[in-house]
């Protein structure tokens, strides 16, 4: 049985409503598979169950790929952890055209565009006329071509308020403080929005790219944050 990481709402209730699905979800799938190896839970003869899988698919350009992600390596401060969870990381498909590599690809295409072009409605047009031309979840980009573009540009706009506070913010720092205080409170915003940011499953590198920032720094305070919680 199979998991994966789930982006979290926008507010507290739809963060709430995401993880109780999932929940049910794990739930159901378990409860499903009891009942069809005619299993009990309130009998004294110990149950087997499935081993659970945990991947994530990972799409970045890092050299550096290992195979699992353990939380007690990276996470936790000592070793002598009672919980500890392992990750298996994905980097492609098995077969060049299969689902996984053709989302790979499609994030490829996405960063190549974006770099060239911006973060604008016109680099999601692209995108899209880019990846039906050469084969990339074009079935489903077909189909469903006015919702995706909907959902890419509504994204598109999230950034864009968020870089309107993030200027808000410093220029608010600026008039309040003097030279000194106002360096401290633009990076203490950029912080507080990095941490918010990554919250709701932006990777260090686009927050990175919001915050005009170099990746290092958001790694080092988001690091700096898990330590400290």
């Amino acid at each position: 049985m199979k998991s994966r990481e789930k982006p979290e709402g926008s507010s507290g209730e739809e963060e709430k409503a995401a993880k109780a699905k999932v929940k049910d979800s794990v739930f159901t799938n378990m409860q499903r598979y009891f009942q069809e190896t005619n299993q009990s839970l309130y009998a004294e003869k110990k149950v087997t169950c499935p081993a659970i899988e945990l991947y994530v698919l990972y799409t970045g350009s890092r050299k550096k790929r290992p195979k699992f992600l353990e939380l007690v390596d990276s996470f936790y401060l000592t070793r002598a952890c009672d919980i500890n969870v392992r990750v298996r990381f994905l980097y492609n498909g098995r077969k060049q055209d299969d689902i996984l590599s053709q989302y790979v690809r499609f994030t490829q295409i996405c960063n190549e565009q974006y770099r060239s072009m911006g973060r604008s409605r016109q680099a999601v047009l692209e995108i899209i006329r880019l990846c039906r031309e050469q084969n990339v979840l074009r079935e489903y980009l077909e189909s469903r071509e006015k919702e995706v573009i909907d959902i890419m540009t509504s994204i598109l706009d999230q950034e864009y308020n968020v870089n309107l506070y993030v200027k808000m913010k410093e220029k608010l720092a600026m008039e309040k403080g003097e030279k000194r205080g106002e360096k401290r409170g633009i990076e203490r915003s950029q912080q507080l929005l990095a941490r918010r940011l990554c919250k709701k499953g932006f990777s260090s590198e686009e927050i990175a790219e919001v915050l005009d920032v170099d990746c290092s720094k958001v790694e080092k305070w988001l690091k700096k944050d898990i330590v400290t919680s």
